[in-house]
């Protein structure tokens, strides 16, 4: 084997490698809501009422 096959046959199973961590991930994360806010998000929208009624 060459070392320009050698190169593409790493290139190629990376490649796989990272499509099949992507289809991991993805699998994963489908059992998931999307509806539901981030915890985060909620404490931001509620922020500015504290706010309003602290003044």
């Amino acid at each position: 084997m060459n070392a320009l096959a050698l190169f593409f046959a790493i290139l190629g199973a990376t490649y796989v490698s990272w499509l099949i961590m992507k289809f991991i991930v993805w699998i994963d994360g489908a059992d998931e809501f999307e509806c539901e806010e981030e915890p985060c998000e909620e404490a931001r929208s509620a922020e500015p009422t504290e706010r309003r009624s602290a003044a």
